[in-house]
């Protein structure tokens, strides 16, 4: 597969994709709530939208966090959550299509961390990373209530944070349209 052209992303996004990269592909699960396991959150990533071929990625947190490529505003994420790392289960997905229109998907569940919790800690870290609030703003958008932000770094993509159960999933999309598809297959 082509790997979409390397942009800056929110936190963790970019770190989760390049950490990721020898990680098999799971099965789908129950569509009412999220799973636990990372192959199961993965599941729940498309395999395409509206046109771009996701790559899907998985793992657990002690992993990420042991593979030496979490920095420190992942670090300052992870701590915020104040749960073990034993406790996360990440999953990612990618794309490009050949118009320029790129897709991120990263699912995060953190046992033990409450939604507001989930948004707060990383709406903390992405500011500390790019120096600067986002300016999150409450919308709706593939059917869930969500928060979203314009990404200073790339003009015209914007980002989206969904948090439910101990689960947080985030979005860049340079299309609301793509961000939607993703949002609508999630619990």
């Amino acid at each position: 597969m082509t790997h979409p052209r390397t942009v800056p992303m929110a936190l963790l996004a970019a770190l989760l994709l390049a950490t990721l990269a020898a990680c098999g592909i799971g099965a789908s699960s129950n569509p009412g709530s999220f799973p636990a396991s990372p192959e199961e959150l993965q599941g729940l990533i498309p395999e395409e939208v509206n046109g771009i071929a996701l790559e899907r990625l998985s793992m657990r947190g002690n992993e990420f966090v042991s593979s030496g490529q979490a920095t420190d505003e992942t670090q300052q994420f992870l701590e915020g959550l104040g749960v073990s790392p034993d406790a996360i289960s990440v999953a990612a997905g990618f794309g490009a299509a050949q118009d320029g229109r790129l897709a991120v998907v990263f699912i995060f569940r953190a046992d033990g961390a409450a939604p507001d919790r989930l948004l707060a800690a990383f709406q903390d870290a992405a500011a500390e990373e790019r120096g600067a609030a986002l300016g999150w703003q409450p919308a709706t958008v593939g059917g869930k209530t969500v928060e979203r932000a314009m990404d200073p770094g790339e003009p015209g993509q914007s980002l989206y944070l969904y948090a439910r159960e101990s689960v947080l999933v985030f979005v860049a999309a340079t299309e609301q349209d793509d961000a939607a598809k993703v949002l609508e297959a999630m619990p």
